[in-house]
């Protein structure tokens, strides 16, 4: 992002945040866009990082204090567990359909479904989302004039769905190579937990302990109907994103105030630490990196190219799934 667009975005973020959310962000974009161009080796980060940590308390601040009303709905109110029902479906979205994706999002698929063969996996698009949401029509009016951002309406679709539905949600670009435990008697929520650092962790809150882009949810767990609430009541209220993973601000604030949230979250074991450290090695020889019994997926980038040398890690993962012979067909 450029230095003129950064200024235009500290102007709007004082606005709409203050002055010290505002002077917060700046910084800390600056400094993640001067350690990325370092190759995630600036100098003295042990000093530069509590910045990062400054903005975190900040905006979470800021959204205890705006959105607690919500929060205590849930606190003072008594969360029925007996309505959980297991649930059987795979939830993948791409908003402009599967059969105009990228090839990485192609070829994620093709994996899902050899490795959840007996789910029924859903694709969501822009032609069939209503079937299966109860969002608001003025956050789609919303959606669709651009003040929601793809990032933020996902995040009120998967919530919604994992609700009302149950199931699975996993991210268009979640690469799966092997087959999951089944979850359905064992968890009322399950995702991604306890990753192994990666370069870029700092800048996103809670990202090792709580990722959103692979989640099992039982139907009518209140935690997603909590986030749900959230995510749309900011929507309405606001015209800037605070932050891109506003959601897992939500939801770092449910499990930290929420009791039931929190013992959820605890029966959660760790699992799946490499999927985000696992994909910058996938240009590496096979052999070079020690995949993890508890890893079953590694998230890719939608639009990145990945070596098809066939002693590669990523040829690996192809042959794991029997697709090699599927890729030029994608």
């Amino acid at each position: 992002m450029g230095f003129k667009n950064s200024l235009i975005d500290y102007r709007d973020n004082k606005k709409e945040f203050g002055l010290d959310i505002a002077k917060s962000k700046l910084i800390c974009r600056i400094l993640f866009s001067i350690d990325k161009k370092f190759n995630w080796n600036l100098p003295f980060k042990k000093y530069w990082i509590k910045n990062f940590e400054t903005k975190e308390k900040l905006v979470l601040e800021y959204l205890e204090e705006n959105y607690n009303y919500i929060l205590n709905e849930y606190i003072n109110s008594c969360l029925n567990t007996d309505k959980l029902e297991d649930s059987n479906k795979v939830w993948v979205c791409w908003f402009q359909g599967m059969e105009n994706a990228p090839y990485n999002v192609k070829l994620c698929y093709e994996a899902l479904k050899l490795n959840f063969e007996n789910k029924d996996i859903v694709v969501i698009d822009e032609t069939n989302i209503k079937e299966y949401v109860h969002i608001p029509n003025q956050i789609f009016t919303l959606w669709k004039s651009g003040r929601i951002s793809n990032q933020l309406f996902s995040d009120i679709v998967r919530t919604d769905l994992l609700f009302y539905h149950g199931g699975y949600w996993v991210d268009a670009t979640c690469l799966f190579f092997k087959k999951l435990p089944e979850m359905d008697s064992k968890f009322s929520v399950f995702y991604a937990k306890n990753l192994i650092d990666f370069p870029s962790d700092y800048n996103y809150i809670d990202i090792k302990k709580w990722e959103a882009y692979f989640i099992y949810s039982k139907k009518n767990n209140l935690f997603f109907k909590y986030l749900n609430d959230c995510l749309i009541e900011y929507s309405l209220n606001n015209k800037l994103l605070i932050e891109y993973l506003l959601m897992n601000y939500f939801a770092k604030i449910g499990r930290e105030n929420v009791i039931y949230f929190n013992t959820q979250d605890k029966m959660v074991p760790t699992n799946n630490t490499q999927c985000e450290i696992l994909k910058r090695s996938l240009n590496s020889h096979r052999d070079e990196f020690e995949i993890s019994e508890d890893t079953y997926f590694v998230k890719l980038s939608s639009n990145e190219v990945y070596s098809s040398n066939k002693d590669s890690l990523f040829n690996k993962l192809l042959q794991k799934n029997k697709l090699n012979n599927e890729m030029e067909n994608l």
